[in-house]
């Protein structure tokens, strides 16, 4: 996005809050622009119409960049239909076929079913199925939000982020990671 047609994202946010969001300057169009020079025009211009027509109050960049975000993920499944796929999953392929339970999840479902192990979903109490599903549906929201919070930021800031983490790990998850591996 240009400068220009940053402003005139700018100038209808001022004309639709004027008494909420003042009048734009020189120091606000540079702030903007550094955050969102790399959203396409139409896109940014898209989510200010709908947040005008939606929204009492003026959008901050966040939540620009926040319903760009929803807008290009609202495929997304909730934890509670997450789960009820993976005991589609248990049902079907039980706990000898991991593998293919895996093929049929998919990486981002079975990355949660992971953290509990497959065995666990296989021979949980079905009286306990709702704290199950509870938990399950926390940390599949959870991944989501985190993922969320990576997504909406610009690419620039996304590679300085990762070149700030750790190359390798922690010698005590080092070595855990090594036994587990082993097995």
């Amino acid at each position: 996005m240009t400068r220009d047609e940053l402003k005139t994202i700018i100038v209808a946010i001022s004309r639709a809050y004027p008494k909420l969001f003042g009048a734009p300057d020189k120091e606000l169009v540079d702030l903007w622009f550094m955050m969102m020079e790399d959203i396409a025009y139409s896109e940014a211009q898209t989510a200010v119409v709908a947040w005008i027509r939606e929204e009492k109050y003026p959008p901050a960049i966040s939540d620009i960049c926040g319903k760009l975000y929803e807008y290009k993920n609202n495929s997304r499944i909730s934890g509670d239909e997450a789960f009820q796929l993976v005991r589609q999953a248990v049902r079907r392929y039980g706990y000898c076929s991991p593998g293919e339970a895996r093929d049929f999840l998919g990486e981002e479902i079975w990355s949660v079913v992971e953290r509990y192990g497959w065995d666990y979903f296989c021979t949980y109490e079905t009286d306990n199925v709702t704290t199950v599903q509870a938990q399950f549906a926390r940390l599949w929201d959870h991944l989501e939000e985190k993922k969320h919070r990576y997504a909406v930021q610009s690419p620039n800031i996304q590679a300085r982020i990762e070149s700030m983490r750790p190359q390798s790990l922690p010698p005590c998850l080092e070595e855990k990671n090594t036994r587990r591996s082993e097995k």
